[in-house]
């Protein structure tokens, strides 16, 4: 089910390195997938350094979505200045469905907005939008019981089975 976290902290350099600093972020939501943690709706701090990321200090990212790295789930890479750390990425969700409303991980792992759902494959990670129109309006009510997913949606409740969203006949 989708959690909400306080606090989640970040290792802006690789382990073992010197460089970079930790710096804490906020993500509303978050889940397992396979060996990642997936870190979405992100707030980063004030203290974030700026020369390692494309990300501005003390800025809220509706719509990111940030895969942890394989060797830690609690290591998540800056692209710009540890390009060569695999594992780790931050992805940007289109601003379409507005920002991000829950999150479900497993052996699946489906973000949710309200008026869209995408999918997280990988590696290497991709988000595919699987639903247009349809998304939560309550991260409270995503739960999985045997390989569907089930929310409720702003139409009513709605599953995902198969890869496919639809309503709850």
């Amino acid at each position: 089910a989708a959690t909400e976290a306080d606090v989640l902290v970040i290792t802006t350099a690789p382990t073992g390195s010197t460089a970079g600093a930790t710096a804490d972020i906020k993500a509303r939501f978050v889940a397992t997938y396979k060996e990642h943690l997936v870190a979405a709706y992100v707030k980063m701090a004030a203290n974030y350094p700026a020369s390692n990321t494309i990300f501005a200090s003390g800025s809220i990212y509706e719509s990111l979505v940030w895969v942890s790295m394989t060797d830690n789930i609690r290591r998540f890479a800056s692209p710009v200045a540890h390009p060569e750390v695999r594992g780790s990425v931050p992805l940007q969700l289109l601003d379409d469905g507005g920002p991000i409303t829950g999150i479900i991980g497993g052996e699946e792992c489906y973000i949710f907005k309200e008026l869209a759902v995408y999918r997280l494959v990988g590696p290497p990670f991709d988000l595919v939008r699987i639903s247009k129109d349809i998304g939560t309006i309550s991260p409270k009510s995503i739960v999985e019981v045997g390989g569907v997913v089930f929310f409720m949606s702003n139409r009513g409740p709605a599953m995902i089975d198969g890869g496919q969203v639809r309503p709850v006949a």
